[in-house]
């Protein structure tokens, strides 16, 4: 596979788009030959033509998405049934056969050590550029340099010094600009007066400054390995001895404003006609090798995109599907669960459980008494009623719900927790616990489940208990609720954290303690 190629669709892409593809790319799109071993009464049955499903199925087979297929190329579909699956299912991008001979010729490439110039009696410049053919292709890039000289006494006289195609797998504009800077100190090492280097690339000229300043070059950075030739040349000479000028690029004489800038528009136009030239230093096989290396790269994007542009529109169309389902299920999401007869067991006598009372008798007795109340021959109807409609109901009728803090203790010995960092969440999960874990010791059973409960102000999916409760109970608990949230207690609603602690309504019955 190819990545580079496969990054630049990425690229391409909106970021929706991209989301859905890197799903593709990861793996992520489970189909139903893979769901089938994780689920009970599972099938691998496609579920939209009935056929045995895999992801070539669905993306290929499948005539529920032969819309989304119809643009693929005849020249693709006669590949597709040998094509790997890292393509045709995944979505990753083709790599030419000829990448491996290819890489093999750019690593095989020797350039000869630099011949330093002999002394001069004056300042030494040297124009360097670097050139780069199919810059947008990097699998099949082509690069070269040039190093030239430059003598102010003699404005037309342009020497070339250094020229070659770059060696090594690395091939881009950037990096030959560097091996050219680097070739031209090597070149002027020996020279005893000043060096001027001049280049058209503006950042190749910022990372230079900043090593002629003292900066050592990381070692973790873009094309490092030439940055600290580059330092270890700069080695051999002066401090300040080395000076780096900046020159605009592809200028024409003619429009220079000054005899500086036209001798710098020439000699910088020299140097990059030179590195030009220096594509033509390459051996004649290696032309053909490049000709055949671009086509199969053409071909391989060809196919690739294709299939790529295949896949995306066919995710996109399952999520689509996905969504219409999901818009018909989510009606149902703002309707509290039904609750059957079967959910419910009729208390019997109350009688305090002993291995509750590690809770602390006052505790239980005060918890098992006010829920007796409520539920012990209740011909209410039977309601979700949730932990928070429960905690609030057991406020308003004037007790103080246990604490947790240093140990569980009765809510008459902790009278200030609403001034305490304790969250309406908090309590109310103390509370639950309390009365749940009550209950189970008791042996009374009582059917929970997460849903939606019984409740104007508790709009979300919470854990909730079957119970007989007074509707009226639940109205009032509904009021105290709304008067601190108009809109209702919602799943990202931080609001709730914020309830206070309640106290005693007079609609409320008083709770009569059980002696037993």
């Amino acid at each position: 596979m190819l990545t580079w190629l496969t990054r630049s669709f990425l690229r391409s892409l909106g970021s929706e788009d991209r989301d859905i593809f890197m799903k593709c790319l990861n793996g992520c799109h489970i189909t139903q030959d893979a769901k089938v071993h994780c689920q009970e009464d599972g099938t691998d049955l496609c579920p939209y033509c009935m056929r045995s499903d895999s992801r070539y199925h669905r993306f290929w087979e499948c005539e529920q998405f032969s819309k989304e297929r119809a643009s693929v190329s005849p020249d693709t579909w006669a590949l597709l049934p040998s094509a790997p699956e890292f393509l045709t299912g995944y979505g990753w991008s083709l790599r030419p056969h000829t990448l491996l001979e290819w890489n093999s010729t750019l690593a095989q490439l020797v350039i000869p050590v630099a011949e330093p110039c002999v002394p001069s009696d004056h300042e030494f410049h040297v124009f360097t550029d670097g050139s780069c053919l199919n810059q947008a292709f990097p699998s099949c890039r082509v690069a070269a340099w040039s190093v030239t000289a430059a003598d102010p006494r003699q404005p037309a006289l342009c020497q070339v010094l250094d020229m070659g195609p770059l060696p090594g797998l690395l091939q881009s504009s950037y990096r030959a600009e560097i091996f050219a800077i680097w070739r031209s100190l090597c070149i002027a090492r020996l020279q005893t007066e000043q060096v001027h280097v001049w280049t058209d690339c503006g950042s190749v000229v910022r990372r230079l400054q900043k090593i002629l300043d003292g900066h050592e070059p990381k070692p973790n950075s873009s094309h490092s390995d030439l940055w600290r030739l580059v330092s270890q040349c700069l080695n051999d000479f002066r401090p300040g001895q080395v000076v780096v000028h900046k020159v605009t690029a592809h200028q024409q004489v003619s429009q220079a404003s000054s005899p500086l800038e036209e001798w710098c528009f020439t000699h910088n136009a020299f140097a990059d006609q030179t590195a030009m030239a220096a594509h033509r230093m390459r051996p004649p096989g290696f032309w053909r090798l490049f000709g055949q290396h671009v086509n199969a790269t053409l071909a391989c994007q060809k196919i690739s995109r294709d299939v790529q542009l295949t896949l995306l529109a066919i995710s996109k169309a399952v999520l689509r599907a996905r969504d219409l389902v999901e818009e018909g299920e989510r009606e149902d999401l703002g309707v509290p669960m039904q609750v059957t007869p079967d959910d419910w067991t009729p208390v019997g006598q109350l009688s305090i459980p002993p291995a509750a009372r590690w809770y602390g008798d006052d505790v239980v007795r005060q918890v098992l008494s006010w829920f007796w109340q409520a539920v012990y021959d209740s011909t209410a109807e039977l309601r979700w009623v949730s932990q928070f409609q429960l905690y609030v109901d057991f406020m308003l009728s004037g007790e103080s719900a246990p604490t947790n803090y240093d140990g569980w203790k009765h809510g008459k010995h902790t009278p200030h927790v609403d001034l305490m960092a304790f969250s309406f969440l908090v309590r109310a999960r103390w509370f639950s616990k309390v009365l749940r874990e009550c209950l189970r010791h008791h042996g009374t059973k009582i059917t929970f489940r997460y849903g939606r409960p019984h409740s104007r102000a508790v709009l979300m999916h919470t854990g909730c208990l079957a119970l007989p409760w007074c509707q009226q109970r639940l109205d009032g608990v509904d009021s105290w609720l709304l008067s601190h949230s108009a809109t209702g207690f919602h799943r990202t609603s931080k609001v709730m954290e914020n309830v206070p602690v309640g106290s005693k309504d007079d609609h409320f019955m008083d709770v009569w303690q059980t002696c037993a």
